[in-house]
């Protein structure tokens, strides 16, 4: 599972990629875009939506639809990477440490619930 660490901001814990659907873009756009911003990754295949839930948001003072979803990445990208934020979004020029996760052992050390729904990506993975 890939997994980053905030070079400048360790405190950040360890967090999957992320983010938001700008207006008129639609959520497989949304995806790509914020994996190629977030990670530098192109052409990653869309396996699976594994759960969609609404939480609130107390920092944006709204409702927002969070969706965890499952991408095949080619099995040649090294083990670890540093990638600069690319984007007009809040995490421009954020250093980002990237690198591989077993996953099941990630549920626990996941921020903010982001493994939440692992069991759902465990329950297809061979």
């Amino acid at each position: 599972m890939l997994v980053f660490r905030h070079v400048h901001y360790p405190e950040a814990g360890v967090q999957v990629p992320a983010g938001t659907v700008e207006v008129g873009e639609a959520l497989d756009e949304a995806l790509h875009r914020e994996i190629k911003e977030e990670s530098g990754l192109v052409g990653l295949q869309l396996v699976a939506l594994l759960a969609t839930q609404h939480v609130y948001s107390t920092t944006k003072s709204q409702w927002q639809e969070q969706n965890f979803f499952q991408l095949q990445a080619p099995d040649d990208l090294p083990e670890e990477w540093l990638h600069v934020v690319r984007g007009n979004g809040e995490d421009e020029n954020l250093h980002f440490i990237y690198s591989w996760f077993d996953v099941s052992k990630a549920a626990d050390t996941l921020i903010a619930g982001q493994g939440k729904y692992l069991n759902k990506l465990l329950s297809v993975t061979p």
